[in-house]
Formats: structure tokens, C-alpha cells, sequence
């Protein structure tokens, strides 16, 4: 029976997530290499770097789910499992367990996808509430600001180069300035704030908000919210997330800076926003960022330097790199071996299911020739290879007719010439016979000195 649609998505699903685990560590890998090799360069350039880490993995997946697919479009679960143990004797530990790791992916596909699924599902649901509140903020508790400050934001937003319409709104329901909305986006800020900072520290507020209008941040958190969804189980999707927030916060603060021209001015309203700074949606795109973040990016501001990796990503990042290591040398050694018992596999497969007319070696057969064949009497043409009875003679009125070649045989030499050419014809065939159980038996020694070899190389 061919495998269902569903038993060949759950195969190809599992399958996709084991390998996103060691492309996460490959991922951390290239983002430690691009911290340490950019620690001066601007967090633009970071930023940028580390996207496009993102979406390759999301490709690389992408790219694994289909080759799954491909894989084995039409085998059954227990076709999958018996290809995985074909093999189960094999030279290595490493070896052995990937089969046994493989045997068990094959068997239990069926419960470790819908299990994920459950717990992606739960994930979404969230985001789909952040979703509608963050459509309720745009609509409820709100108020219209002063109208000076109405105009100096569409001020600032043809000096950002921005096309959109920008609406400014102070809400009840907020406690630090955010960006709600892509396509219509919209700056809330709390109540009361813009008259309690001055107008300085709200330029620069409103100039942080509007660069990730700008920079069309919003869409590139929402894909890195569902990448993170969907992979919430890879430390590597996770870690570089987390990278990307922290250095999205930084290049908005450039940006600001840019357009102040006062640092100083910039981390002074950090430090009074700091004080309405309580929990926001994740989906919305807020002044402070993550508050544990709030300290290295005045430090970054004041000290122009970047934010190096504390000990626990620098241990992340070299246990990473050991892993991944040990991980592709393992695997080199695998696929090695897996060649090479596969060909030694097929050769051993193809003598076992040979016909048994083939396999065996044709048996040498006694000629019953006491003369040549010319000579032979009729009764006796068409056993040519029939061994002769034990103490048969020939009768002598048979021998009588055995003479030297005269009158009476030119009357039938078309007769002698079939004959001829039948005992020719049976000849070619034994001989075609006799090659081609040589050829067996050459590989089966072959395959049995393939496998002497691999179990040499494993002592």
C-alpha cells in the first residue's frame, strides 16, 4: 500500500525540523562570527547582516521540506523503516545509533508533528490576540494631540523621506511611545507626555518611532515572530532574534541622532521615557525596546561602541561551534559509509535474486559420442547431451551403417548441416552459461572482500 498525503507530510514535516536543528547551529555560528568581525562597524551594516542570516534559513528550510518531500514519495512508513535497518550492523557507534535515531523519526513521525502542531497553534492564537489588541489601541481610549504637534510631525516626516501617512495619538492604554500599523501606521504615545518632556526629547521620540516606519521594521519583526513560532524548540532562531531586536533599536537610534544632532538630548528622553516603561505588545514597535536593553544602548550612544557578547552568548556561541563540528564529521564519516555498504548491498542483493537457473553453474554433461558426430547413428541425434546408459553397446546392425562418407550420405546433407549447427548453437549457449556464473561468483567475492575490507577498517 503507497503512503498517504498525510503520512508523507508528517515524514517530510519531522524530518524538516531534526534538520533545522543543526542548520540553528550553523546559524549561531555565522552570527557569533558576525558580532565578533563587526564590533566597529555601524549597526546598520549588523543588522542587515544578520537578516539575511534569517531569511536564508528560512530558504534552507524551505529547500529541506521539499527535498523530504521528494525523497520518498511513495514508500510506506514500514518500507522506511526496513530501508533505515538494512544497514543496522554497521562499522560505527555513530553509525548505529543514527539508524536506530532514524528508525525511530520514521516510526513515531505521527505523533512528534501533530504534538508541534498543537504547541504552534497555541503560539498563533497569541499572536492573533496581539493583533487585535494592538487594534484596539488605535481605536480605544484615544485622544487628538495639540495641533503644533500634529504639524511638526508631518514636518518630520518629509525631512525622514517617508510617503505614508503618519497620524499622531495620545491613548489611555499606553505607557511608552509605539508604532501600531504598517500600511497606515500610527504613533501612540501616553497621555500627558507630551507636555511632561520637553520638546527636544519629544522630537526625539517622535524621530525614533518614525524610523522604523522608515525602515519598514514592522513587517520584519512580524516575520521574525512567526520564523520564532514556528521553530520555538532551535536556540539558534531564538538567539539570533533576539540579535535582531537589539540591533533594530540601535540603527533607529542613529537615524535620530542624525536628525537631532544632540546625543545627549537623545539619551535624556531614553532616560524620561524610562520611567511610563511598562510591559507592550510584541508586535508593536516601541521606544525602549526590550528594557533589558535600555542600558547598552546609552552605553552604545555615549561610548560609540558596540555591545560585545556576554559570557553566556560567548559559551552559546562555542558550544555551537564544538557541536557543529563534532556534528559534520560525524556525518562525513556516515554518508562514507553508507556508500559504501550501499554498494556493497546492491551487489549482495543482486546475486540473492537472480534466477536459480542462473545462480547455480550448469552441470558438465557427458557427451554420448564414441564416434564423431558425423558418424553418429539417427536413433541416437537427439540426445546429444543425455549421458549414455552404463554398459550400453552399440548393436551392430547400428555400427553396420557407420561407414566412411559415400553415395548414400550426399542424400541427406542438409540433414548433417542442421545437426551441425544445432551442436554449435547448444555449445554457445553452455558457454554463455559457464561466463555468466563466473561473472556471479566474481561478485560475489567482490562483495564479500567489500565487506572483509569495512569490518577490517572498523577492528
Amino acid at each position: 500500500m503507497q503512503q498517504t498525503f498525510a503520512g508523507q507530510l508528517f515524514n517530510a514535516l519531522s524530518w524538516t525540523l531534526i534538520h533545522s536543528l543543526w542548520q540553528g547551529l550553523l546559524l549561531t555560528v555565522l552570527a557569533g562570527t558576525i558580532l565578533s568581525a563587526t564590533k566597529r562597524s555601524s549597526p546598520s551594516l549588523r543588522y542587515s547582516l544578520l537578516a539575511a542570516l534569517l531569511f536564508c534559513f528560512i530558504g534552507t528550510v524551505l529547500v529541506t521540506f521539499a527535498w523530504q518531500w521528494q525523497m520518498h514519495p511513495g514508500r510506506t512508513a514500514t518500507q522506511l523503516v526496513n530501508a533505515s535497518t538494512l544497514t543496522a550492523h554497521d562499522i560505527s557507534p555513530w553509525h548505529h545509533w543514527w539508524n536506530n535515531f532514524t528508525r525511530f523519526m520514521n516510526h513515531y513521525s505521527g505523533w512528534i508533528v501533530p504534538a508541534w502542531a498543537a504547541i504552534v497553534l497555541l503560539k498563533l492564537v497569541r499572536m492573533l490576540v496581539d493583533f487585535y489588541y494592538m487594534n484596539r489601541l488605535r481605536t480605544s481610549y484615544i485622544n487628538q494631540p495639540e495641533e503644533t504637534w500634529t504639524i511638526r510631525l508631518q514636518q518630520l516626516v518629509r525631512e525622514m523621506g517617508i510617503r505614508k501617512q503618519v497620524v499622531l495619538l495620545e491613548s489611555g492604554l499606553v505607557n511608552i511611545p509605539l508604532v501600531a500599523g504598517h500600511f497606515k501606521p500610527v504613533i501612540l504615545v501616553p497621555l500627558g507626555i507630551l507636555t511632561r518632556l520637553s520638546q527636544a526629547e519629544v522630537e526625539a521620540v517622535l524621530l525614533h518611532e518614525l524610523a522604523h516606519i522608515r525602515r519598514h521594521d514592522y513587517l520584519i519583526n512580524l516575520v521574525q515572530r512567526v520564523t520564532g513560532i514556528a521553530f520555538f524548540f532551535n536556540p539558534g532562531i531564538l538567539w539570533l532574534s533576539s540579535l535582531l531586536r537589539a540591533e533594530r533599536e540601535n540603527c533607529c537610534d542613529d537615524m535620530a541622532i542624525t536628525h537631532t544632532n544632540d546625543k545627549l538630548q537623545f539619551v535624556e528622553a531614553l532616560l524620561s521615557v524610562k520611567q511610563y516603561s511598562l510591559s507592550s505588545p510584541t508586535l508593536a514597535m516601541n521606544f525602549l525596546g526590550q528594557k533589558n536593553l535600555l542600558l547598552h544602548r546609552v552605553n552604545r550612544i555615549v561610548y560609540n561602541r558596540n555591545k560585545p557578547l556576554n559570557i553566556a552568548e560567548l559559551l552559546f556561541f562555542v558550544v555551537s561551534l564544538v557541536c557543529s563540528v563534532l556534528l559534520f564529521s560525524s556525518a562525513r564519516r556516515t554518508v562514507t559509509t553508507e556508500a559504501e555498504l550501499s554498494a556493497a548491498g546492491r551487489y549482495v542483493q543482486s546475486v540473492t535474486y537472480l534466477p536459480d537457473f542462473i545462480k547455480e553453474k550448469p552441470k558438465q554433461q557427458e557427451l554420448t559420442s564414441v564416434k564423431p558426430y558425423r558418424e553418429q547413428p539417427s536413433v541416437i541425434r537427439n540426445s546429444l547431451y543425455k549421458p549414455a546408459p552404463p554398459n550400453r553397446s552399440i548393436h551392430e546392425s547400428e555400427t553396420k551403417v557407420i561407414e566412411p562418407v559415400t553415395a548414400q550420405h550426399a542424400t541427406v546433407p542438409a540433414e548433417s548441416e542442421r545437426e551441425t549447427g544445432l551442436s554449435g548453437y547448444n555449445e554457445n549457449e553452455k558457454d554463455r552459461a559457464n561466463a555468466e556464473h563466473d561473472r556471479i561468483e566474481a561478485e560475489k567475492d567482490r562483495a564479500a572482500a567489500e565487506r572483509d575490507r569495512i569490518q577490517a577498517e572498523k577492528d
